[in-house]
């Protein structure tokens, strides 16, 4: 009698053919199993596989339930009582449970070692749902833990700009979607940032973004497959109070000659008009000062010198400080304002300090020794502010 041989290939995805498979192959074979008189005996061969699996596995269920942290043995004596032809499959499918499970406690994270007994008992039972036909749910990955529970803007950046997960199963990455969001939900999805180290950790780097940037979300999501599985919040900045210091200062002597703008350089004992103002000024590191004088003769031709000086600087702020404000009065127009009726050098004591004004002179004045010198002793209050 002609012999037929029959070949059962198994299938990552769906174990070996099963019961239904198998019974549907020996439909198409009836006959010339008949014929050879085995058809009883396969099918008895093919209930006594499957009754064995489900018996082993059921068993290894049971252990793990009475003694979960001996997960690691019942996994391997379910592997060694597998009968290897028909469900060779299923004994890969435990091998892979048993690496990746061993895997899981390598990482010592102690959320993802005390769940190993749970995840392999359920990976069991979908096993044993697959070889008898049953509804298979695939299991999703999870989180268990993540490095913070909150990313506290207030907090050094080398605190919490890196934040890990842990967790299972997170080998379909590109079913993983991270991202920053914002109150009104919308979204900015995180793609260069996001690094898996395994199927137990991925990490997120936030040190790109400014702290500006991140003040405008409100949290950090994971999402699978569309489903939220972990959201944590973004803490902002608390509103901190300045710390302000004012110092006084009292300017350095100045002098200026303003420039000869109008007339033939001497005022003849027509005057001079003097007029002089002084102002305050700040950039955010420095304060200074300057002069206007104009002093200008009383008939044609109008002898003039007039000008303002350039900066006289008095202050620097120190390092790590910034001037935020010159306080109280920061001009000063006409400190000095009066008719020069001689030649010599005239003296005013006024707010700012000592002014010294030469107006007229014997000869040509405008220009060269028209001016003022100031000896200041106003404290100017400058109100700096820590940066």
């Amino acid at each position: 009698m002609k012999r037929t041989q029959i070949l059962f290939i198994g299938q990552s995805t769906h174990h070996s053919l099963g019961v239904i498979g198998l019974i549907l192959a020996l439909s198409i074979l009836l006959p010339t199993l008949w014929s050879c008189n085995r058809i009883d005996t396969v099918i008895n061969e093919i209930k006594t596989t499957r009754d064995q699996t489900l018996f082993s596995i059921d068993k290894a269920i049971t252990g793990i339930q009475n003694a979960p942290s001996d997960w690691e043995n019942v996994l391997f004596n379910l592997k060694d009582a597998l009968v290897k032809d028909l469900q060779e499959t299923i004994r890969e499918d435990v091998q892979q449970l048993i690496t990746r499970s061993t895997g899981a406690a390598g990482t010592q994270v102690l959320c993802i070692m005390d769940a190993i007994p749970t995840r392999v008992i359920r990976t069991l039972e979908m096993l044993r749902a697959e070889l008898i036909g049953g509804d298979v749910s695939v299991l999703p990955p999870s989180i268990c833990l993540t490095s913070v529970n909150v990313i506290d803007l207030n907090l050094a950046k080398q605190k919490r700009d890196e934040v890990i997960f842990y967790g299972y199963d997170f080998g379909a990455r590109e079913s993983f979607s991270i991202y920053l969001i914002k109150d009104n939900g919308t979204k900015a999805i995180l793609r260069n940032e996001v690094a898996f180290q395994s199927e137990y950790q991925f990490t997120i780097d936030l040190s790109g973004f400014s702290d500006a940037y991140l003040t405008t979300f409100r949290a950090l999501a994971v999402s699978f497959d569309g489903n939220e599985m972990s959201r944590i919040n973004i803490q902002k900045k608390d509103d901190v109070t300045p710390e302000l210091r004012t110092v006084y200062i009292t300017p350095s002597s100045f002098s200026f000659l303003p420039p000869h703008t109008r007339g033939d350089r001497e005022f003849k004992g027509n005057g001079p008009q003097v007029r002089i103002s002084t102002y305050l000024y700040k950039n955010s590191r420095q304060a200074y000062l300057r002069v206007y004088m104009k002093a200008e003769e009383t008939k044609s031709d109008w002898t003039t010198a007039e000008g303002t000086s350039s900066r006289h600087y008095f202050y620097n702020a120190p390092t790590g400080w910034h001037i935020k404000k010159i306080d109280g009065q920061n001009s000063f127009p006409g400190v000095v304002e009066y008719l020069d009726t001689d030649t010599q050098d005239d003296i005013f004591n006024t707010t700012l300090g000592q002014f010294v004004v030469v107006g007229d002179t014997k000869g040509h004045e405008a220009g060269t020794r028209t001016g003022v010198s100031i000896k200041f002793s106003y404290r100017v209050p400058i109100v700096i502010e820590k940066d």
